[in-house]
């Protein structure tokens, strides 16, 4: 394997509930995902959250912070998932990509779906335990 992926997934919560989409035509096609993305040549993690969080779902993140990282072998990748939460943000959520995602819809945490991609089940597992402590998970 070559150099590490960076990726972003970002946790949109409000009232217990967590934002998710059902992924299609890509890796994890069918799974359930955090909105995010890859972090492109010369772009801070930040922008990338930023960046991603309005391709995908039409919001402007406002407050966020990075709660972990969750290393991710994949059949033909490695991944660092930078990990962060979103509890503030500007916009409606809409789905901008319907060729990448079926939809987005909010889970209660208490009742998440069961097919969740591994390495963003990894951080919603961190997220659920110790929010406020940075973690390495390695799956």
């Amino acid at each position: 394997m070559n150099e590490p992926n960076i990726g972003v997934p970002i946790f949109f919560t409000r009232n217990n509930q967590l934002l998710l989409g059902q992924r299609k035509n890509s890796f994890g096609s069918g799974l359930f995902g955090l909105p995010g993305g890859r972090v492109a040549p010369q772009e801070t993690l930040e922008q990338c959250l930023i960046r991603e969080a309005k391709e995908e779902v039409g919001i402007s993140p406002i407050k966020f912070k990075s709660i972990g990282l969750v290393k991710e072998w994949q059949a033909t990748h490695f991944f660092l998932h930078f990990i962060f939460v979103c509890t503030k943000w500007k916009g409606e959520i809409a789905n901008l990509e319907p060729e990448k995602s079926e939809n987005w819809q909010w889970y209660s945490l208490d009742s998440l779906p069961e097919d969740i991609l591994s390495g963003h089940k990894a951080g919603i597992d961190m997220f659920l335990t110790n929010a406020r402590q940075f973690q390495v998970v390695e799956i």
